[in-house]
């Protein structure tokens, strides 16, 4: 093989490999995602409707449930969106509750 075929193929490899790690993330999050959170302090329907409120205002955030029960906040998130720890974080404290064990996983059909 000529030395510039070589290097035009090696070129357009390369350039293919670059897209392909853009692009395979961007389809990985075509499935919707849940977070669950545990919360210290929830202990009214008062409450939980305080939180429930400032994880809605959070850009992604599909759907909220709040277990006063079991102290947790599920979150489902939109499609192609995602939601940032601190940004959990930051709304569960600015709803007056303490942020605990966060977890992401794809949502149950």
């Amino acid at each position: 093989m000529k030395p510039h075929l070589l290097k035009g193929s090696m070129t357009l490899f390369l350039m293919g490999l670059l897209i392909a790690t853009w692009v395979v993330p961007i389809f990985a999050q075509d499935s919707p995602t849940q977070i669950t959170i545990r919360v210290d302090g929830l202990s009214c329907p008062f409450c939980a409707y305080g939180l429930e409120k400032r994880l809605k205002r959070l850009d992604g955030a599909e759907k909220v449930q709040i277990d006063i029960d079991q102290g947790m906040a599920k979150i489902t998130v939109s499609q192609g969106k995602t939601i940032d720890e601190n940004q959990l974080k930051k709304a569960v404290l600015d709803a007056g509750f303490t942020p605990k064990e966060i977890h992401y996983s794809p949502l149950k059909p």
